[in-house]
C-alpha cells in the first residue's frame, strides 16, 4: 500500500446531493500525484462508488503523473 503517491489538494464539499456532472466538476482538479507514480501499475481503492467521479479524478491525476495503468476497486457501490 502506497499512501504517498496521491494527495488531495482541494477538500471539496460533500458530493451527496450533486448531479453526475456536478460531482465530476467538484473534484476535477482536487488531486495531485507524485512523480514516483511514473511507470507504475496502480489501484485506487474507494469506500463507496456512486458515479465514480472521485475515483476517476484520482486516477486521472496518477495517469498525468505517468502511471502506466490505474484500476479502481470499491468496497460498495450505489446507484
Amino acid at each position: 500500500v502506497r499512501t504517498d503517491l496521491l494527495a488531495r489538494l482541494v477538500f471539496t464539499d460533500t458530493q451527496t446531493k450533486r448531479t453526475r456532472h456536478d460531482r465530476a466538476a467538484n473534484v476535477a482538479h482536487a488531486f495531485d500525484a507524485a512523480s514516483d507514480a511514473d511507470g507504475m501499475r496502480l489501484w485506487v481503492v474507494d469506500d463507496v462508488l456512486t458515479t465514480g467521479a472521485t475515483s476517476r479524478a484520482a486516477a486521472d491525476a496518477l495517469k498525468a503523473a505517468g502511471a502506466a495503468w490505474v484500476g479502481v476497486a470499491a468496497v460498495a457501490w450505489t446507484s
